[in-house]
C-alpha cells in the first residue's frame, strides 16, 4: 500500500517534471495554478498514506495478539494433554508395589460388596413398593399362587398319608 502511494507520487512529479519543460512556452498563471493543484494533491495523499500507516500499525499489533493467544492456547492443551497421561513408568511402580496392589484389591471388593447391598437394597424397596399391576407384585403374585398351590398338594398328601395310617393301624388291631 505504501508502496503503491510513492508510486503515484512518483508519477505525478514525472508528469509534472514533463510539464513544466514543457511550459516554458506557457503562462506562469498555468503553471502557479498546475503546482498548488499537485501541492494539495501530495497533501491528500500524505494524508492518505499516515491513515495507511495508523492503520497497518493497529493491524500489526492486532495479528500480534492473536498469535501470542494462540501460542498460549497451544501451551495450555499441551499441559492439559500431559495431565491427562500420568508417567507410565509412575503406573508401573505403583501397580508394582504391593502394599498398593493390596489396597486396591481390598478397596475393589469392598466396592463389589457395596454394589451388592445396593442391589439387595433396591430389590427390598421394589418388593415393598409393589403394586398388583406393577410387573413386580404380578411376578410375587403368580410365585404366591404357585407356592400355594404346592402346599395344598403337600397337604392333601400328607392328609392322604394319615389316612392311609389310620387304615393300616386299624387293620393291624
Amino acid at each position: 500500500m505504501i508502496e503503491l502511494v510513492l508510486f503515484v507520487i512518483i508519477l505525478k512529479v514525472a508528469l509534472f517534471l514533463k510539464k513544466m519543460f514543457l511550459l516554458f512556452v506557457v503562462e506562469p498563471r498555468v503553471v502557479i495554478n498546475y503546482l498548488q493543484t499537485l501541492k494539495s494533491s501530495e497533501e491528500l495523499l500524505r494524508e492518505q498514506l499516515e491513515k495507511a500507516k495508523k492503520k497497518e500499525a493497529a493491524f500489526i499489533v492486532t495479528f500480534a495478539k492473536r498469535e501470542q493467544e494462540i501460542a498460549e492456547l497451544k501451551s495450555a492443551v499441551r499441559d492439559l494433554k500431559a495431565q491427562l497421561k500420568p508417567p507410565s513408568m509412575q503406573a508401573r511402580r505403583l501397580l508394582l508395589d504391593p502394599a498398593i496392589h493390596e489396597e486396591f484389591t481390598r478397596l475393589k471388593n469392598l466396592v463389589e460388596e457395596k454394589d451388592k447391598k445396593v442391589k439387595e437394597l433396591q430389590d427390598n424397596i421394589a418388593a415393598v413398593n409393589f403394586t398388583p399391576q406393577s410387573k413386580m407384585g404380578k411376578m410375587l403374585m403368580a410365585k404366591c399362587r404357585t407356592l400355594q398351590e404346592e402346599n395344598e398338594e403337600i397337604g392333601n398328601q400328607a392328609a392322604e398319608g394319615e389316612t392311609c395310617l389310620a387304615e393300616i393301624t386299624e387293620y393291624r388291631t
